[in-house]
């Protein structure tokens, strides 16, 4: 049996629901980035936060907050890099 999900604190999420290239995109694909995603990246990019800040401010393990923001990092990239929608997960 898996490991319960610990809860994460997110502040707020993004003000849209959905980034995409201006072009059509002919498949429509989408990928889904959840909350905790979002947050991770913006405590590093925008809030300048060290390491140790991070994943205090999130309420996980270190582990745990390098793992999110990768999985960011990945979505985000595969977007970008092959003009794809990305969605946001809706914040519980």
């Amino acid at each position: 049996m898996p490991r319960p999900k610990k809860e994460r604190i997110v502040c707020l999420g993004p003000n849209v629901k959905c980034f995409g290239p201006q072009w059509a995109n002919p498949n429509n694909e989408t990928i889904e980035i959840f909350c905790d995603e979002i947050e991770s990246i913006k405590l590093i990019n925008l809030e300048g936060l060290n390491m140790a800040e991070w994943w205090k401010k999130m309420g996980v393990s270190a582990a745990t907050f390098n793992r999110i923001l990768k999985s960011a990092y990945k979505k985000i990239t595969d977007a970008i890099i092959n003009g794809k929608n990305l969605a946001v997960k809706k914040c519980k």
